[in-house]
Order: structure tokens, then sequence, then C-alpha cells
């Protein structure tokens, strides 16, 4: 089985509130794979990725995406926590993400999931 080294940007989210940016910075480590850690619905409403940096995370062995911190708690309603997993989704599939990470304490109702 072969070892991946990943690295998550959640871990240097201090560094620039601009999530490319951290990316740029990630690429220099080479890992075999990322998690874009997302933390807020504002975050993720708001986040563009650079052509550039999809096509690097598409060339990794393992993307995942972490979905926003509270994703359920600070959602208006069911409507908003869809519209979240609807741009978690489109995000996923633009770079190929193995899995999106959710909190087990924060997860939709099985309804909405079964969705996804």
């Amino acid at each position: 089985m072969k070892r991946i080294f990943s690295f998550a940007t959640g871990n240097i989210y201090r560094w620039s509130k601009n999530k490319n940016s951290l990316i740029n910075i990630v690429k220099k480590l080479k890992v075999d794979g990322v998690e874009i850690t997302i933390s807020s619905k504002e975050e993720l409403f708001s986040f563009r990725l650079s052509k550039n940096n999809k096509i690097w995370l598409k060339s990794l062995d393992y993307v995942t995406v972490h979905s926003p911190f509270r994703l359920v708690r600070r959602a208006k309603n069911e409507n908003e926590i869809i519209k979240q997993l609807d741009v978690i989704s489109k995000l996923s599939g633009e770079i190929n993400a193995k899995n999106v990470i959710i909190h087990p304490t924060d997860l939709p109702s099985p309804e909405i999931l079964n969705r996804y």
C-alpha cells in the first residue's frame, strides 16, 4: 500500500485569508494530498480556486474538502444547509476530492445527506 502524506490548509490558516495563497505554500511541501479546510459558510460561498490550483489539486493522489465548522448549527434553515452542501459537492467534483469531512457532532439529517 502506498503511503500518502497529506496537509490541511487549516494548519496554516493564520498565514493568509486567501486559500489560493495557502495552497501555493502547500505546493512547496511536495505532499501527495491536501485537505481544503473551509471554516465558515461565508468563506465557502466566497471561495474561488485559481485555475492553476484546480489543475494541481486534480493531480494529487488524495484531496479532501473540510466542510464549514458548525455546518448545521450556523445555518439559518435546511435550505442553507443544502446550499452549502451543493457548493461543497461542486467544489469536490472540480478537484476530484475523495472525501468531504463533516464533524460528526454537526451532521445534517440522513434525508439531506442521502442526496449526496
